[in-house]
């Protein structure tokens, strides 16, 4: 039995003795970057004598899922074991940026020293002068032409020395706010700058060879956002929709000039084959999606442009989405410069997609947004207008796109230009719309639309315990562009409630009317240069005693000065 225990002793060592314990650095070949973390793909070319061999792949990113490790070698290696582990001893590379941190700080800490040694010699000889400007007392007789000369001097001189220092004093101030400011910006990059991670492979080789080995991994604290321009710059061309994507890199290493995959795949799906589940119909409306909310929706099923105050941030307001396993200073997370990060679910397809991009990118580890060109599309679309003079004296240029269901979309923020004009943005979610999309272009200044009060046919007047108020609208529309145009015109008339209040329509000029509602429709088609007037007019009878508010109102802020 003790022979037996030798024996696999002494095999154990001679194993041991006989792995080559090899560490190297590699370059990063692909990075397939999900929504929410990546797969690092590196390979290393090693020439391997025959026996056992220990190999490290070192200088990896601190937050490596463990379980995602997978290494292959080519030709006849045998790879017996996989393993990762951090090594707390080494930090990230110091990349480029850091380098020229470091030495626009030496270069301004030098500046201050030679600012505060001007300012050591010039205090001293003013020190001087003010300890020997005294005359002697015992002198019976004073030389005025002598003192005369000697102040003038006393006084240049320490005009001289004090403006001196003072400027010396603002210099100073300045290089220190130099010197906060890029202290500040080391501080930011030294927080990325974490402990990497290793992966070890123990290789078994039969004889001489020359494999290659390539290492997959998942890593977290990565992801994109989809974002898109879409560009409308003649109402007889196609529209232009550029798709993008936002990526940040928050795994402590850089990627630089790298291959691209943008994917809508689940890096952390199980292996397990897979099941169905019952698919159930939902109402449009009901989806909870990333961008999109339904009050911006409005009655026509049509995307409106939004404010900046509502705008959907991209991934440079995320929150920091932390992998527990990874160990370093936790204050550190909290510091003002550590950019923020926060993940929001989103609807996708079932069926995932893949983009590969044709340009390589760097993307640094800084958690800043980092804009991936995607895609174009040209999409055919067609133009009308529409207009409520009732509430404003514009014009909006509506786009109606079609085509755009098979382009593999995913909901997100749009930013919408008209020629080289910026208009605003919306959010775009394909799975709440059918096959047209509708959007919001912005106010056509080359459309005039005018609604006026016709003074002369407004009036009030007594009928016996009534009174009837008499209202008469002009609108003007003119199109004054080169090409006809087809134009939705929308104004209303009072509706009433109370049965002692009654409105009657005179006038509305063909428009069609929705009586529960008192909305007017008008659809138009203007030939260029073509102007058009309709007449809206009506009457309200109401009690004496009873004061109507005529005039709509509207509420804006202003300042108040007492």
């Amino acid at each position: 039995m003790f022979r037996i225990i030798l024996l696999a002793f002494l095999l154990t060592h001679l194993v041991s003795l006989a792995a080559q314990d090899q560490k190297f650095s590699t370059e990063i070949n692909e990075v397939k970057i999900y929504l929410q973390g990546a797969e690092i793909i590196r390979s290393k070319t090693l020439n391997l004598n025959a026996g056992t061999h220990q190999l490290v792949f070192t200088g990896l990113s601190p937050v490596i899922n463990p379980k995602s490790v997978q290494v292959t070698a080519s030709g006849d290696a045998t790879i017996l074991s996989i393993s990762s582990k951090s090594n707390v001893l080494e930090a990230v590379e110091e990349n480029a940026k850091m380098t020229a941190l470091k030495d626009s700080i030496e270069l301004v800490e030098v500046a201050l020293q030679d600012i505060n040694d001007q300012k050591y010699v010039l205090e001293n000889e003013r020190k001087v002068i003010e300890n020997n400007k005294a005359f002697n007392s015992n002198v019976d007789a004073v030389d005025l032409a002598k003192l005369q000369t000697t102040t003038d001097y006393y006084r240049t001189r320490l005009l001289e020395i004090q403006r001196a220092i003072s400027k010396l004093n603002r210099e100073g101030k300045e290089q220190n706010k130099s010197l906060e400011r890029l202290r500040q910006q080391q501080q930011e990059e030294n927080f990325f700058r974490r402990p990497t991670s290793e992966v070890e492979v123990i290789v078994n080789t039969k004889t001489t060879l020359s494999t290659s080995l390539k290492l997959r991994y998942i890593v977290n604290q990565t992801g994109w956002s989809p974002i898109y321009d879409l560009q409308a710059d003649n109402l007889s061309e196609p529209i232009n929709l550029n798709y993008r994507a936002l990526a940040f890199n928050n795994t402590g290493i850089d990627w630089e000039e790298v291959k691209i995959i943008l994917s809508t795949d689940d890096p952390n799906k199980s292996s397990a084959k897979p099941a169905l589940r019952p698919w159930v119909l939902k109402d449009q409306n009901s989806i909870n999606t990333y961008a999109y909310n339904r009050n911006q929706k409005n009655s026509k099923g049509r995307l409106d442009l939004q404010s900046s105050q509502n705008m959907v941030r991209p991934p440079a307001t995320y929150q920091h989405d932390l992998d527990p396993n990874v160990h370093y200073d936790k204050k550190r997370e909290q510091d003002d410069f550590a950019p923020q990060i926060r993940f929001e679910e989103i609807e996708v397809s079932q069926l995932s997609t893949n983009f590969e991009i044709e340009d390589q990118y760097t993307i640094p580890s800084d958690s800043r947004p980092y804009s991936i060109e995607i895609t174009n599309y040209n999409l055919n679309s067609t133009y009308r207008h529409y207009a409520i003079p009732q509430v404003e004296r514009a014009a909006y240029l509506l786009s109606e796109i079609t085509g755009w269901e098979n382009l593999d979309l995913i909901a997100g923020p749009v930013n919408i230009y008209r020629g080289e004009s910026y208009v605003g943005f919306s959010n775009l979610n394909p799975q709440s719309f059918n096959d047209t999309l509708d959007l919001s272009l912005g106010r056509d200044n080359k459309v005039l639309v005018i609604k006026e009060k016709q003074k002369e046919f407004n009036k009030r007047q007594f009928i016996g315990i009534n009174q009837r108020a008499d209202f008469s609208y002009q609108i003007k529309v003119q199109n004054n562009r080169d090409q006809a145009i087809s134009l939705e015109l929308v104004d209303q008339v009072p509706i009433s409630n109370n049965k002692e209040i009654e409105v009657t329509v005179k006038n509305i000029s063909g428009a069609n009317q929705i009586e529960n509602t008192g909305e007017l429709n008008w659809n138009l088609t203007l030939a260029p240069k073509e102007e058009k007037v309709y007449l809206v007019e009506y009457s309200i009878k109401y009690p004496k005693n009873v004061r109507l508010l005529f005039n709509r109102t509207r509420t804006l802020v202003t300042p108040r000065y007492f």
